[in-house]
C-alpha cells in the first residue's frame, strides 16, 4: 500500500517494486532454480488450438 501511495504522491509514471519470497524461502535451491525459470519463459507465447464457442 505505501508503495501506491509514494507512486500517487511523486506523480510517477511508472513504479517498479520487487520482493523475496517470505521466510528466507530464497535460501532453498528449489526456489532459487524457478525463478530463474520464470525469468527465460517471460514473453514466451504458447501455440493452442482455438476454443469453441460455447466454451468461452
Amino acid at each position: 500500500m505505501a508503495c501506491l501511495l509514494a507512486f500517487i504522491a511523486l506523480h510517477l509514471d511508472m513504479l517498479v517494486t520487487a520482493r523475496t519470497a517470505p521466510s528466507q524461502s530464497y535460501h532453498n535451491p528449489a526456489e532459487r532454480v524457478m525463478s530463474t525459470l520464470n525469468l527465460g519463459l517471460q514473453n514466451v507465447a504458447l501455440d493452442r488450438e482455438s476454443m469453441r464457442l460455447g466454451c468461452r
